[in-house]
């Protein structure tokens, strides 16, 4: 009942024949901001849902990367047949799974900067507080410790899928000073490796 709800407000109404150039341009551009209230919301919500499960299979993932892909063609007035790589490039946005990456890691920073509530700074484990680990050269980085698991279900855990995506950002970047050029410089990492 939700799905058909918000499946109808993304639907144009038809166009007249008599509708001129600009009446036309006009719909379009409210359907690109319905579009992109779309996917600042709901797939917005979707993914963060999927923040702990970063290995989530294809067919989870799938979905979520169709109504994204559809709203890039609408936003930009494209065919259903024109292939939308380009149009997410035009429109700075991630792919899903990406996004995904993007928000766990965003997460690992906030634990990695104190800003965090308390039950997820003490599901993960820097390498610099496992006596254990003091002697290695990772003791000295800003790595995580990834816990083992014996099921892709546990692989999925925040205290799993968190270090495991922020010991693959690359040094440059988990090393931001700040909030703001961290989102930059993440968003930008993942936008070099997705197209």
């Amino acid at each position: 009942m939700k799905r058909q709800q918000d499946a109808q407000h993304l639907l144009l109404p038809s166009m007249p024949a008599s509708a001129t150039p600009a009446s036309r341009g006009h719909q379009y551009h409210e359907a690109a901001g319905v579009c992109f209230h779309f996917q600042s919301t709901r797939l917005l919500q979707c993914s963060l849902h999927c923040n702990s499960r970063c290995r989530l299979p294809q067919s989870t993932i799938g979905p979520l990367q169709r109504v994204q892909n559809a709203s890039a063609r609408v936003t930009l007035g494209l065919s259903p047949r024109d292939h939308v790589r380009p149009a997410l490039m035009e429109l700075h946005w991630l792919p899903v799974a990406h996004r995904i990456q993007y928000k766990v890691a965003l997460l690992m920073f906030m634990v990695h900067d104190s800003r965090c509530p308390v039950y997820l700074s003490e599901s993960v484990q820097p390498v610099s507080s496992n006596p254990a680990c003091q002697r290695l050269r990772s003791a000295s980085s800003l790595d995580f410790i990834v816990p083992r698991t014996r099921t892709k279900c546990g692989d999925r855990a925040f205290s799993v899928a968190g270090p495991t995506v922020w010991n693959n950002v690359p040094e440059s970047v988990r090393s931001a000073e700040t909030l703001a050029s961290f989102k930059r410089k993440l968003k930008s990492y993942l936008f070099n490796i997705s197209f």
